[in-house]
């Protein structure tokens, strides 16, 4: 007599239970930091690769961070490699038309998405460069992903770390000290280039607070995504006593934030993340009156968005590839100014901190620390804007 379906269903199950159960049994368990257990990263590959053959101790706070660490080392390779993929790099680079480099905060993200978008339409390539840019130099270094335009001739360079710059004894400042970091560093110049620079940089206390916001409100998805894996660095040698101990061996630097008050943790942002502030300033100082090189002030897109976006492709020459208004249809769809804040909130990159956050009360706190406020408007000043608080602080 044949089985009936039921019975021949139970034996299926209960050996399905029994292969679930030994499987469940015989794996070693692992207590991954908090964060990545909320991100779904438990079962991921960068954790399978660990290898452990035994689980820390739930309650050992080390141990949680001993995996962290060893997470960061099989991840900060790739992670943090050079080219992140787009095109193949072709054996001979087409010749560069135009470079615009930004800062952290400073557009990065318009400038990324808008070229991508526009370069197919005018048939020119487009390379991102993933480090400082030497300025003046005619061959960028470190690419970071490429995109082929058919029949493109010609290149657009993107670079988001501003330009190299050598410096002597910068080390030897305080953090805070502007008056002694600023002359600390010159920008490297080799004056060689057959192409047009757009330097773009920012208000540096928004540049401060956008970073802080990023840092301590998406950093957790941030790393989920294998992105800023430095946020689960040590950091604590760069925060002052009794800050530097309490988190000595801290290796997600977003908690530092979070666990920190609002003030302490945005003077953390800053003495963390500071030295691109300064090295924007000096950027800024060093090619304000050069030739081949244009500032602009990221503020100026949310003033005139057409009329500044028209200096930048005048600029790089791209008025001679396609009509003026053909080029500013393209970048319209990535004018801030026009997506509704509750959109903007929800589905604008992750990297944008605009519209979603108020900052008027973090503007407020760093304006009632003399000590803040002093080095942003000296900042403020060498980057061109008269004041670090153009619209006064409400009290």
């Amino acid at each position: 007599m044949e089985p009936s379906i039921s019975h021949k269903c139970l034996k299926s199950c209960s050996l399905l239970i029994a292969v679930l159960v030994v499987v469940v049994w015989t794996t070693p368990s692992l207590t991954y930091p908090l964060f990545l257990r909320e991100n779904g990263l438990g079962a991921s590959k960068q954790h399978r690769v660990l290898k452990l053959k035994s689980a820390p101790n739930k309650d050992d706070e080390n141990s949680t961070r001993a995996l962290a660490q060893k997470i960061i080392q099989k991840t900060k390779k790739s992670n943090r490699s050079s080219y992140r993929g787009g095109d193949p790099l072709p054996e001979v680079l087409p010749p560069l038309i135009g470079l615009v480099t930004t800062h952290h905060k400073t557009g990065t993200v318009l400038f990324a998405d808008m070229f991508t978008a526009l370069c197919p339409t005018i048939g020119v390539d487009l390379m991102k460069v993933f480090r400082v840019v030497t300025m003046g130099n005619t061959t960028l270094e470190y690419p970071m992903k490429y995109l082929h335009s058919s029949n493109a001739t010609e290149m657009i360079g993107l670079s988001m770390h501003g330009f190299k710059e050598q410096c002597s004894g910068e080390y030897k400042c305080d953090r805070f000290n502007a008056t002694c970091r600023l002359p600390a560093c010159q920008s490297v110049d080799h004056r060689d280039q057959s192409y047009e620079i757009v330097h773009v940089v920012r208000n540096p206390l928004e540049m401060l607070i956008s970073g802080f916001l990023y840092h301590r409100e998406v950093g957790a998805s941030l790393v989920a995504q294998g992105s800023e894996m430095w946020l689960m660095e040590d950091k604590s040698h760069l925060l002052p006593e009794p800050m530097a101990e309490k988190f000595k061996g801290v290796p997600y630097y977003k908690q530092v934030l979070e666990e920190l008050s609002l003030i302490d943790g945005i003077k953390a942002e800053f003495l963390v993340n500071g030295a691109q502030i300064f090295q924007a300033a000096r950027n800024y100082r060093d090619s304000k009156n050069r030739a081949g090189v244009v500032n602009i002030h990221f503020e100026d897109f949310e003033l005139d968005f057409q009329g500044t976006m028209t200096r930048v492709f005048k600029s790089l020459r791209l008025t001679e590839k396609a009509p003026l208004q053909k080029l500013l249809k393209v970048a319209s769809a990535f004018d801030i100014r026009s997506i509704p804040k509750e959109i903007l909130a929800e589905k604008v990159n992750i990297h944008v901190t605009k519209g979603k956050f108020d900052k008027s009360f973090i503007r407020k706190l760093i304006y009632d620390d003399l000590e803040l406020r002093e080095v942003f408007e000296i900042l403020a000043v060498e980057m061109g804007y008269q004041s670090a608080f153009p619209d006064g602080i409400q009290h």
